[in-house]
C-alpha cells in the first residue's frame, strides 16, 4: 500500500500517494528555545493522514504549548509501542493493539482519538470471489502488523467463528502490489486509501470490512504516552 492511516494517536494511515505527502513539512521539527523536547512517532510512513501533526508543528501550536516536537516516521519494522517502552520516543500515534498492550500491563495512556471509525479493511480481487471471512480459510491473508494480529481483523474473524490458525497469515505490506501480483489473496488496507488506488488502476475488487461484516466498531489513530 502506498500509505496508511492508523487508529487514534496510537496509529496512522497508509499513504494515499507519495505525491500527496508534504515534502518539506513532514521532516520538520521546530524546537523552541527552552521548550520540552519530545518525539512523536507516527503510525505509518509520512503521508497526508498526518497533516494535522505537520500543521501543528509548522504553525507553532506545539511551541505555544511549550513543546519542541520532532515527528518520527513509522512503518513496517518500526513498532511504536516498543520504541516508546524503550524511551526512544515519548508519544505514539498508534492503533487498536494498544488495548492488548494495556491489558498485558504496559504503562500507556490514551490521550486522544483522531479517527472515530477504524479504516482497517481487507480487500480481495473480485475475480477471486472471496467475499466473506469464511471464504478466506486456508488463504494467504495479511492480518499481521509487526508480527501481531490486527485487533480489528482478529475481532472480525472471532465473531465469524473463523480461527486465526485456519488462515495463512501474512505480514501487512506497503502498496497494492502483492494483491495484484497474486502473492496474497487478501490485502490489509485502509478504506481511506487503497480502494482509490485500485479504482484508478482499473482493478475490480471486493472489501471485507470488520464494521460491515461483523458490526465491530473501533477507533483509530489514538495518541498515547507512557504513564509517569
Amino acid at each position: 500500500m502506498t500509505g496508511r492511516m492508523r487508529i487514534g494517536i496510537i496509529h496512522g494511515t497508509k499513504p494515499v500517494s507519495a505525491a500527496l505527502a508534504f515534502p518539506v513539512l513532514i521532516f520538520i521539527s521546530l524546537p523552541t528555545l527552552g521548550a520540552e523536547k519530545v518525539t512523536l512517532q507516527l503510525g505509518w510512513t509520512h503521508q497526508y493522514q498526518f497533516a494535522g501533526y505537520y500543521a501543528a508543528v509548522e504553525q507553532g501550536y506545539y511551541a505555544e504549548a511549550g513543546l519542541g516536537v520532532t515527528l518520527a516516521e513509522g512503518g513496517p519494522g518500526k513498532p511504536c509501542h516498543k520504541a516508546m517502552m524503550a524511551d526512544e520516543v515519548q508519544y505514539c500515534a498508534d492503533d487498536g493493539d494498544n488495548i492488548f498492550n494495556r491489558l498485558n500491563g504496559s504503562p500507556i495512556v490514551a490521550l486522544a482519538v483522531i479517527f472515530q471509525h477504524s479504516p482497517v479493511t481487507l480487500v480481495t480481487l473480485r475475480k477471486s470471489q472471496l467475499t466473506t471471512p469464511h471464504d478466506l480459510i486456508g488463504k494467504r491473508v495479511e492480518t499481521m502488523e509487526g508480527g501481531v494480529p490486527s485487533p480489528e481483523l482478529m475481532a472480525m474473524f472471532v465473531n465469524e467463528g473463523v480461527a486465526y490458525d485456519r488462515l495463512k497469515n501474512r505480514e501487512d505490506s506497503i502498496g497494492i502490489e502483492k494483491l495484484v501480483s497474486g502473492e496474497v489473496d487478501a490485502l490489509f488496507i485502509y478504506s481511506t486509501n487503497e480502494p482509490d488506488l485500485l479504482k484508478r488502476s482499473g482493478i475490480d475488487f471486493t472489501t471485507i470490512h470488520p464494521e460491515i461484516m461483523a458490526s465491530i466498531l473501533t477507533v483509530m489513530d489514538c495518541s498515547r504516552r507512557k504513564k509517569k
